[in-house]
């Protein structure tokens, strides 16, 4: 995936607190190994969930587990593919 890159556990090691993540759903959902990009939008949408969203977190060696720093839930109509969705406000 283009922008998408699994950092070395030394990279991860040598900034830590240092770098954070923008992970395309509320975590702790949706972190299914294979989800990313469209694949998180696909399984929100496949799940039937009235809300959606994103999380901030620090990058940790582990994929997708490090601190959370902020969420923002949104409630989701779509429209389409799940590539094309719209805000509900």
């Amino acid at each position: 995936m283009p922008g998408l890159t699994i950092l070395d556990e030394q990279v991860v090691d040598a900034f830590p607190g240092k770098m954070m993540n923008i992970h395309p759903a509320l975590i702790p959902s949706f972190l299914r190994q294979g989800l990313l990009w469209a694949h998180v939008h696909e399984a929100v949408l496949q799940s039937g969930v009235k809300l959606t969203g994103a999380t901030v977190h620090f990058v940790t060696a582990d994929c997708d587990a490090g601190p959370i720093i902020a969420q923002k839930r949104r409630c989701r109509c779509w429209r389409g593919t799940p590539r094309r969705f719209c805000s509900d406000g």
